[in-house]
Formats: structure tokens, C-alpha cells, sequence
């Protein structure tokens, strides 16, 4: 089982993620990235995998009282297969 994260746009300047620490549950996270160009194709169209204890080597921020760890998107694995 996976913790779920469904990004709506990454962080432009860094190409990373902010995952919530408080909500990694499982020992394997997977990230979508939602985000469409003016053509409606997703950059990141992909399923995205990392392991908790990898993630939670990453550095934090604190947002809106959210402490995350900033994950860098070509650091997770990418998942090329189906999704639901």
C-alpha cells in the first residue's frame, strides 16, 4: 500500500514537489502531478514513486503551517505503466 499525492502545479524554480510530511503514512509514496500546458497535455504525465525513508531525507519548508519536504521530481522513480 502507497500514500497518495495529487500535485496541482510543482515548484517551478526548483522542478520539486512539497509532499506533507504529516501525511506519509504508508512506506511507499506516489505522486501525480495534475498540471496542463495551454494544449491540455500534462508535463508530467507519469506516476511517481519514492520511498518514505528517502523522502524524509529531503530538506522542509513550512507553508501555510504545513511542514513539507521539498522532493525534486527527477529524484523519484517514474511509473509508466496504466493508471486508473
Amino acid at each position: 500500500m502507497a500514500t497518495r499525492f495529487d500535485i496541482r502545479e510543482p515548484m517551478w524554480g526548483t522542478q520539486s514537489v512539497g509532499l506533507a510530511e504529516s501525511r506519509m503514512f504508508h512506506e511507499v509514496l506516489e505522486v501525480t502531478i495534475s498540471y496542463t500546458d495551454k494544449g491540455g497535455n500534462r508535463l508530467y504525465p507519469y506516476l511517481y514513486r519514492i520511498p518514505r525513508a528517502r523522502a524524509l531525507q529531503y530538506p522542509t519548508q513550512m507553508i501555510k503551517g504545513t511542514l513539507l519536504r521539498i522532493i525534486p521530481i527527477a529524484d523519484m522513480e517514474e511509473v509508466h505503466a496504466l493508471q486508473r
